[in-house]
């Protein structure tokens, strides 16, 4: 994650807060977890947990990407084909 960090600030100027680079991460273990094969052990309990909804990991963190992406698209940072498929 630092390095991503140190790439947006060196090549677009942006400076990430530490929420933001939390909402990368959580990002990026999603997508980590979807991208594993379908038989893999954390795979499928983060599913599993995704199905229940609650309180889970997996729901939190898809509610904290999706409120992301909506204050994103109030700043007009995000188009909103962008937002509306998320």
């Amino acid at each position: 994650m630092h390095q991503i960090a140190l790439i947006l600030r060196s090549e677009l100027g942006w400076v990430l807060s530490g929420a933001a680079k939390c909402v990368i991460d959580v990002a990026r273990r999603r997508a980590k977890l979807w991208l594993s094969p379908a038989g893999d052990f954390y795979r499928v309990h983060f599913c599993r947990a995704a199905e229940r909804g609650g309180t889970t990991w997996a729901c939190l963190s898809l509610k904290l990407l999706r409120d992301s992406v909506r204050v994103l698209l109030i700043m007009g940072y995000v188009p909103e084909e962008v937002a509306a498929g998320v």
